[in-house]
């Protein structure tokens, strides 16, 4: 998602509202969640990330049947100060290499 602006205008326009240095209020999929925000930063961009985890229950899958499951949705913002890009996850959690590798690789031009 492309939002024109800094980092916290683009925070706002998703609805997060910070309750504590680090700590946010959102609404998502009309469920109320904490985020707890982490920062981060590139040559060309400040930003940070969080998770949001969704329990879910009754999924069947090929091995397990009414199997519970924890989706985790990600968000990662990166911002040069005049725009913001935004991604986020399908509800599947990053690897962790993977996650390093994205965050590694942007950069505004």
């Amino acid at each position: 998602m492309y939002r024109d602006g800094n980092l916290d205008s683009a925070l706002q326009v998703m609805g997060l509202h910070e309750q504590l240095e680090g700590i946010y209020l959102t609404k998502y999929r009309t469920k109320i969640h904490f985020a707890f925000i982490t920062e981060i930063k590139g040559e060309t961009f400040k930003g940070l990330h969080y998770t949001i985890s969704n329990k879910l229950t009754k999924i069947t899958c090929n091995r397990k049947k009414n199997k519970k499951i924890i989706r985790a949705f990600q968000f990662i913002y990166f911002s040069n100060g005049n725009q913001t890009i935004i991604l986020e996850t399908n509800g599947a959690k990053l690897d962790d290499a993977i996650f390093k590798r994205i965050i590694d690789s942007f950069t505004f031009s």
